[in-house]
């Protein structure tokens, strides 16, 4: 029953953002996913309203109230627009003509009013383009099958140890930044580099507002959500490129992501093994949602402040959802504006549209520039030019990683974008990835954009704004509607993705979830003995790395001694010493001595974890009491 109200709270979310999307869409005459409208106008709404909190360290409470209030309101308004909308097209329904015109409009082939679809009809309207649609059939089994793939499996991610730590520290503490969230040690500093982030304080909200466990909420509730986001958004973009055959392109787009273990890099194998976290709902949603946003663009030439304000989201929604939506979601627009300006310039149509699509940045710079300032007290963006002379060009990376096909038939795509297109597809596909190329990925200034944009660790993200993933299904499915012979066809997305295609649900990615908070379990077993053991209060753990992960997503009681960064922290290396050599002896050397114990004590240890085949001292063994065990450890609790 549990499982079932955790997909309730998922589908609740879901239908949440498709009446706050259809008011926006029909407020501002869209012809986007409503659903997926919705979901980026409640994170940018919610961005807005927590950027003080989120710089001054604001009381989370009061943001839980404030941001409840306007969802609330929102969620009113957008309910009787829909009972409006239902009310006026009462009558419509008793024309059966009257009827397809509304399915018709759904589909994008008509200029029936918005009026017309109401949340029933709409429902009404896919069921009946669905019957006879073998292929749509067949995508949204592939779809069904990964949504519960990810409610049942599970995959372990170190990252998460940070960002799911921080919304449960969030909910413990009642503060935003209050402390480094991995260890949950107060006198250590929130990294500026993530403070200004809103998207684990929006999960925290969620789960306040619905009583899930942080974890839970991450690695249960919201994939499923997420995953259906992002093929809403796909199948948007499928629709706007192929129209009718859309349909085509999103099975293709399914099939792309399930092989594309060719890389642990690849926006596909983000869009499978980590969508709960932030930059993946980036580049799986907000990104194909930009690219739509411009292919109309190209189409229409129409930026209107309509259009700008949902750009204006989109930008905001990015800096919401990750650290590096911050320099990664401005250069991508950049990167598409300049196109579409050059596209301007070329057709004659003028300079203004350009200037016009300037708008949504210079409502964006108040934010960067205050995020930047945020960054310079932490001395993040100085201490990324550290180490540049060892920097290699990380597209070397991408042809070493068992991806050599996969890039090979992308140069093949971007040449015949450029060489056999006209129009919109040759600028987007042919002409953006060449144009990226020749400067944010140059590699003779990669050192620059590495030490003064991105940071090094992580330029090789910017690979991602070649959008190789979209350019490849598009050409894939440009060939196959050139083909008319079917098993050619089917002959084309085999050489293209079963070569290189490494399928993504296989053991090295996904384990069976023994629980629902898919933490590893030795991790889940550590944290419940201790939290029974001690009871009401907070406590203090020493443990090794490997069973450290899952502890601060589970829990914001238990503080972590040592963590995975720790070292970052301690300023003072006489003061940081102690501890790593602490370390060093219970999980390296397995030795448990007089000093190791001093040392624990003196960093206000409560607990510990200890190999089965530590040696512990005579003198040491009184003050300890184990309280749990089993396979190679022990939980031990210290006693004074």
């Amino acid at each position: 029953m549990i499982l079932l109200y955790y997909i309730l709270v998922g589908i609740l979310f879901l239908t949440i953002c498709y009446l706050t999307g259809d008011l926006l869409c029909d407020l501002l005459s869209l012809t986007y996913s409503r659903t997926v409208i919705g979901f980026v106008g409640i994170i940018s709404v919610f961005y807005v309203i927590s950027f003080p909190f989120l710089y001054f360290n604001g009381d989370f409470t009061v943001l839980f109230y404030i941001f409840g209030f306007v969802m609330t309101v929102a969620v009113l308004i957008s309910v009787c627009h829909m009972y409006k909308k239902h009310c006026i097209s009462t009558g419509d329904y008793k024309s059966k003509s009257n009827s397809n015109s509304n399915c018709n409009n759904r589909d994008g082939s008509s200029k029936t009013s918005n009026y017309s679809v109401t949340f029933l009809n709409d429902i009404k309207c896919r069921i009946m383009n669905i019957k006879g649609d073998h292929i749509m059939i067949i995508a949204l089994i592939l779809i069904g099958v990964q949504v519960i793939a990810l409610y049942f499996f599970a995959h372990y991610d170190s990252d998460d140890s940070y960002y799911v730590a921080r919304t449960s520290t969030i909910l413990h503490s009642g503060f935003i930044n209050s402390m480094e969230p991995s260890s949950g040690i107060e006198r250590f500093p929130m990294q500026a580099q993530y403070a200004m982030v809103g998207y684990e304080v929006f999960m925290a909200w969620l789960c306040r507002l619905t009583g899930i466990n942080a974890a839970i909420m991450f690695h249960t509730v919201m994939p499923g959500v997420f995953l259906v986001l992002h093929y809403l958004a796909v199948n948007d973009l499928g629709r706007e490129l192929f129209g009718k055959k859309k349909n085509i392109f999103l099975i293709i787009f399914i099939l792309y992501n399930l092989l594309s273990a060719y890389s642990i890099d690849s926006q596909g194998i983000y869009a499978m093994i980590r969508i709960w976290q932030g930059k993946s709902v980036m580049i799986c949603v907000l990104i194909p949602l930009l690219i739509l946003v411009f292919l109309r663009l190209f189409k229409d030439n129409k930026p209107d402040i309509k259009i700008l304000i949902v750009l204006f989201g989109i930008l905001t929604s990015g800096i919401c959802l990750t650290t590096i939506g911050v320099y990664f979601m401005p250069v991508a627009y950049g990167l598409l504006t300049v196109v579409y300006g050059i596209n301007q310039l070329i057709k004659r149509y003028g300079i203004m549209n350009f200037f016009k699509l300037c708008i949504p940045v210079l409502s964006f710079i108040p934010f960067v520039m205050i995020i930047y300032l945020k960054l310079r007290q932490d001395n993040t963006i100085e201490g990324a030019v550290y180490g540049l002379d060892g920097f290699v060009y990380p597209g070397f990376y991408f042809s070493i990683n068992d991806a050599g096909c996969i890039w090979l038939f992308f140069i093949v795509a971007v040449l015949y974008y450029l060489i056999c297109e006209q129009g919109r597809k040759r600028y987007l596909f042919g002409i953006l990835p060449l144009f990226t190329f020749v400067t944010i990925l140059n590699p003779l200034i990669s050192k620059y954009v590495a030490g003064y944009i991105t940071g090094v660790p992580v330029y090789w993200r910017l690979f991602w704004l070649l959008h190789l993933n979209i350019v490849l299904v598009s050409f894939a499915v440009d060939v196959i509607l050139k083909l008319k012979k079917k098993y050619i066809q089917i002959a084309v997305v085999i050489v293209m993705f079963g070569i290189n295609g490494v399928p993504v649900f296989t053991p090295e990615y996904f384990g069976v979830a023994h629980n629902y908070e898919k933490n590893q379990f030795d991790s889940q077993y550590i944290t419940k003995c201790i939290l029974e053991d001690h009871g009401d209060g907070d406590t203090s753990l020493f443990v090794h790395e490997d069973y450290s992960y899952g502890v601060r997503q589970y829990t914001g009681r238990i503080i972590l001694v040592w963590s995975r960064y720790t070292a970052d922290y301690y300023i003072d290396e006489d003061r940081y010493a102690p501890i790593e050599k602490a370390y060093a002896n219970l999980y390296t050397f397995r030795m448990f001595n007089k000093q190791v114990l001093d040392t624990l004590k003196d960093y206000d240890t409560e607990y510990l974890v200890l190999y089965n085949d530590t040696e512990v001292d005579e003198d040491v063994s009184p003050f300890i009491k184990k309280i749990g065990g089993q396979g190679e450890y022990g939980v031990y609790k210290l006693i004074s």
